[in-house]
């Protein structure tokens, strides 16, 4: 299998493109990043530069791991454009190139009558992966995320303290989750063979379903 993925310089990208690597059903990985890496593989090729590209490689997947903050987006437009226009644009040019699956790793507490813009965003996403209508569409939706990003995050910081000592308090559905988990979640799906819809919840990832 051909896969592109958008968003593998972040902290759930990273581990998602560390498994594919590792894959053996795997063949060949096209990455997007804004700037040079040093991460090489035989069977990776990065494209560096600003998203959305202007055409999509071959492939028979893509996997949309993009994320940021409002606070680091500098504004709830800046932050659409990051976490919805772009990904959406990329959906849609594979589309066009013919892929059949488009995997997004979005965020527990998706919905579009919250009253939260951030979880209003996420759920606008969804939509609109949705509606474009692959043949198989996967939304993964975890919750607090574990793990060390290379940008710096003071609030989910300190919720990853907390959640690192009471997590077991916590029911599967709100459970924090290491990034590996999610990550280990969206690969399992993307070499099923079902086709169709398919939304894995916080509760799913922890239980490794």
């Amino acid at each position: 299998m051909q896969v592109v993925i958008a968003g593998a310089t972040g902290l759930v990208g990273g581990k998602i493109l560390d498994i594919l690597l590792k894959s053996p059903d795997i063949e060949f990985i096209t990455a997007y990043a804004r700037n040079e890496q040093t991460i090489s593989d035989p069977k990776l090729s990065w494209i560096i530069g600003e998203l959305p590209p202007s055409t999509m490689p071959k492939a028979e997947a893509l996997i949309l791991a993009i994320g940021t903050t409002i606070a680091k987006a500098g504004s709830q437009t800046a932050f659409t454009q990051t976490d919805v226009e772009i990904p959406f644009q990329l959906a849609q040019l594979a589309k066009r190139a013919g892929i059949q699956q488009v995997l997004n790793v979005s965020a527990k507490g998706a919905n579009s009558k919250s009253l939260v813009f951030y979880n209003r965003s996420k759920a606008e996403l969804e939509k609109r992966l949705i509606e474009l209508k692959f043949e198989k569409t996967i939304i993964v939706r975890p919750a607090l995320l574990l793990g060390e990003r290379k940008e710096n995050r003071p609030g989910e910081k300190i919720g990853q303290v907390i959640f690192k000592n009471l997590n077991f308090l916590f029911p599967k559905s709100l459970k924090a989750v290491s990034a590996d988990a999610v990550a280990r979640a969206l690969v399992k799906a993307l070499l099923s063979k079902n086709q169709g819809l398919r939304v894995i919840e916080n509760q799913d990832i922890v239980s490794g379903k």
